[in-house]
């Protein structure tokens, strides 16, 4: 098991006081009459952990990330990705067919933050045709070895990624449209035998100095590949094949190199602690380990009723964490350790639909966690801490530097409760 670094965010002392009749939190929720019971504490001590994530599952992604960056704060970060498309309308090929082009079209990712870097440095990409059998049965992992899909180059160009542009249009080798023309009819004959004869393409990206930029694309029908062709009679034809679809694999495959972070000589070493900020990465990078080792201290003060729980998690301001070239994490998302390294989702959001994590505004991410706290109180849950990580881990780059003891705006929790 990787070691912990962490960072001690308040003193280990805990102070209890009681709150002013101004205070708002969860105090509209209580009756009249329990008002005047009402106490809040935010010093509860927390303790911090940077931890490095291992891998996530890759496969089935909605986005698909390539090229790669090197962060000033985190270091260097790359992302390639792995498809299998689906195979096309009937189609007779002849041998007398000739091959005018083949096009790969990649559509850009239109929201906010496509471009995760320095988009003003030449991108060089490659594109290889994949050699090894996938199976859309299997998971495939972020940290996935990139030689088992590098086989034969079908092409390969450079460009500059571009915020206004819709669809990027690559030209692969006519090689490639002639190894279709050429093959026999039978491989066209079920999707089994058309993924046994072509079973994809692997794309990978790279840019002057490493200081370029990932790039997001969606996967939707605009996501295709053409061949186009003319036969012996000058007839213009083309064969298109999608990946967009439920039964074809594809996948991201991530890489961080943190040694030239200024934090570098302290991530997994719990000798080494920090008590000014703890760091967040997405793509299968940084997570963070949130405890609250004294919290039952609270079952001190006799019975007691959580009227909230927030967990408050600031962001360092912009100018000492690059947000403008490298914006936070736009969600995060909190589960709670059962284990040294399993976590499950909270009670207070267990019973939401669809529940994706919590947005990034004002430099705060906020999570409601009254639930949580109570049943460690109560003795339900136990009190291993909260796993906090980018909702998105597996189609995204984003990083966030959080603050905690030290700093002038650390992460709390604020606790409202009711003496009963």
């Amino acid at each position: 098991m990787k070691k912990l670094f962490y960072i001690t965010l308040i003193s280990i002392s805990m102070l209890i006081f009681s709150c002013q009749r101004s205070t708002n939190i969860g105090y509209n929720i209580l009756p009249g009459d329990d008002r005047i019971n009402l106490n809040i504490t935010d010093t509860l001590s927390l303790e911090i952990h940077t931890i490095k994530t291992d891998s996530v599952i890759s496969s089935g992604v909605s986005e698909l990330l390539l090229g790669e960056y090197t962060d000033p704060i985190f270091g260097y970060s790359k992302a390639s990705f792995a498809l299998q498309f689906a195979m096309g309308q009937a189609v007779n090929f002849s041998s007398t067919d000739i091959v005018d082009s083949v096009i790969l079209s990649l559509p850009y990712n239109q929201n906010m933050n496509n471009i995760y870097g320095n988009s003003s440095s030449e991108q060089t990409v490659e594109i290889y045709k994949i050699t090894n059998d996938l199976d859309n049965q299997k998971k495939y992992y972020s940290n996935e070895n990139p030689d088992l899909y590098t086989g034969e180059l079908v092409g390969n160009t450079t460009y500059y990624p571009t915020a206004a542009d819709t669809v990027f249009n690559i030209k692969l080798d006519n090689s490639l449209g002639e190894y279709f023309i050429s093959a026999d009819q039978t491989n066209f004959d079920s999707i089994q035998s058309f993924h046994n004869f072509f079973k994809g393409l692997y794309i990978k990206a790279e840019s002057n100095n490493d200081d370029g930029a990932i790039v997001k694309f969606n996967m939707n029908a605009a996501l295709i590949m053409i061949i186009y062709f003319h036969n012996e009679n000058n007839s213009n034809l083309q064969y298109k094949i999608t990946a967009n679809n439920s039964l074809t694999v594809r996948f991201n495959l991530l890489e961080h190199d943190y040694t030239s972070a200024d934090f570098a000589g302290t991530i997994d070493d719990n000798t080494l602690p920090q008590d000014t900020v703890a760091y967040l990465q997405a793509g299968s990078g940084l997570y963070t380990k949130i405890q609250v080792p004294f919290l039952k201290n609270l079952n001190n003060l006799g019975n007691i009723v959580i009227n909230r729980a927030e967990l408050i998690i600031n962001t360092v301001p912009e100018n000492l964490s690059s947000e403008t070239t490298y914006p936070a994490i736009n969600k995060v998302f909190i589960t709670g350790f059962v284990s040294d390294t399993s976590s499950i989702l909270i009670p207070d959001y267990i019973t939401q639909t669809f529940y994706s994590g919590e947005l990034y505004e004002d430099g705060t991410y906020k999570f409601n966690i009254t639930a949580y706290v109570q049943n460690i109180l109560n003795g339900t849950t136990e009190n291993k801490g909260i796993k906090l990580f980018p909702a998105f881990d597996n189609s995204d780059v984003a990083r966030s530097i959080i603050t905690t003891g030290k700093n002038s705006k650390p992460m709390k929790l604020v606790i409202t409760y009711t003496k009963i």
